[in-house]
This record gives structure tokens, sequence and C-alpha cells, in this order.
């Protein structure tokens, strides 16, 4: 699964037309899933499903033009939460001072070719930004962002089939400079246990990282390994684990995906 680009625009009209034609293909292009505010908005208020929208996406892409009330007041919460922001606009004047100094793309609608040109410079930047913040990140600064609480699911194949799993992981530092920690499962379907594992962090390649887990509790699995790539943004640890079950005397496996808690 693609991380997030939360997308700014006002709503109705020729943005929505931006939103879907333009703004959509070039941020997918880019190796993002594009979210845009009225594709969120659930039964909560509009004002958190914003908050969650801007604080967990990678990078945000927010179109300024006409200087919209609602689009410079979602910039100032992606600032707050100090979010990484593309910014588009038809017209420099519209940006606002404070983020000139950011990536910034300027489109002209008279112009025929308008729409392929700005597909194209939110691709490249989007892409030039990604590359960025792996670059920033390093493996020092990936195993620092392993540091925290981590939840998600496990999906696993069993005998009756695929069995989703409420997943938690606790991550602290250790004074010979190591990461380690619990990883835990919930699960009725494993026959009512909690299972609980010591986990270490071992190995770094780009944005992969591979821990190792074994059981703390000798129940239904002993050990095993999960390798995980980290989001760009350090706070999505998605991969596959394989472990050996010493119910089952057998190699089992699933994906895990695993978000970080708010801090």
């Amino acid at each position: 699964m693609s991380e997030t680009c939360f997308v700014i625009t006002p709503f109705g009209g020729q943005f929505d037309d931006n939103y879907n034609r333009v703004l959509m293909p070039a941020i997918e292009a880019a190796g993002f899933k594009p979210i845009r505010g009225d594709s969120v908005y659930g039964t909560r208020p509009v004002i958190d499903d914003i908050f969650h929208g801007i604080r967990s996406a990678s990078v945000l892409v927010a179109d300024v033009s006409g200087k919209n009330a609602n689009v410079n007041y979602e910039l100032g919460i992606s600032h707050a939460f100090k979010r990484p922001v593309v910014i588009i606009s038809q017209k420099i004047e519209d940006i606002p001072f404070d983020y000139q100094h950011l990536r910034f793309v300027i489109y002209d609608i008279e112009k025929e070719t308008w729409a392929a040109d700005l597909a194209e410079n939110v691709t490249r930047t989007l892409k030039a930004h990604k590359e960025d913040m792996e670059q920033r990140l390093g493996n020092d600064g990936r195993k620092a962002a392993l540091i925290g609480q981590w939840a998600g699911t496990l999906n696993q194949e069993t005998d009756d089939g695929p069995v989703s799993i409420d997943t938690e992981m606790a991550m602290v530092p250790t004074t010979d400079g190591d990461i380690r920690g619990k990883w835990i499962l919930h699960s009725a379907a494993l026959a009512g246990y909690t299972i609980a594992f010591d986990v270490t962090c071992s190995t770094f390649s780009d944005q992969f990282i591979k821990l190792d887990f074994v059981s703390a509790d000798k129940t239904i699995m002993t050990f095993g390994t999960f390798m995980a790539r980290l989001s760009a943004n350090a706070r999505r640890l998605e991969g596959q684990y394989v472990g050996y079950g010493s119910v089952s005397d057998r190699i089992v496996n699933g994906a895990v995906i695993l978000k970080k808690a708010a801090e």
C-alpha cells in the first residue's frame, strides 16, 4: 500500500476536475495514494478528519489559487504539524509569504498544455521530495524512528483461511545502542491466545528493516523474522513475517502493517 498524499484544494467546479483528472494520476505516478478531505469525512467532526488526514500523510499538495480561506486554514494546520507541503498555484502572488521558500509549482490554465505540464511537475516534485526524505533518514534515523508505540494488523493464512490479527509493538533503545521491545498479537482466532515476543532490531538495507522475534511466553509460536519497509515519513512499517509454529510444528507466515502512534 502506498504512502498517502493529502491534497488541499478548494471544492467544486474546476478544482474538482483538476483533482480527478490531473492531480490524482500525478500523485499516484510518484508512488503516493492521493486523499482529499471530501473522501475521508465520516461521522466525526470535519475538523477531526482534516487533522487526521494531514497528520498521517507523508506529504501534502496544496492548491492556493485564489487565496481560498479553507485552503489557507488547512495549510496552517500542516505547518503546525510540521508536515511537508508541495504548493501549486495559478499565480505566484497567491502563495503565502511564509511558504514561498518551499517547493511550489505554478500552472497557467491559459496554456494549452497546462494539465500535462502540471501533472509532470507535481510527479517530479513529489519524487524529489521522497528521495530527500529517504536520504535524510539514513540507517541511524531509521533505527531511531522505531522507538515508540506501534499498532496494526497481521494477516495470516491458516487451514481455515486468512485470519486478521490485531497486533502492537513497543520499541525502546538499550544502553548498548540496540533497539529492542515487545511484539504482541491479540486474537481469539489463535485459540484465544495473546502471544508476546521479544523483538530485536537487526539489519537495515535502504528503507528495509529486519526484526527478529523470540517467544516471550512459550505459547504457540517460537521464533521468526519480520522483514519490513519503513515509510519515508518513518511512521509506517509494512512487510512480511515468517516464523516457526511450535504447536503446528510448521512454518507460518503473513503480512504485517503497523502504524506509529501519535507522539
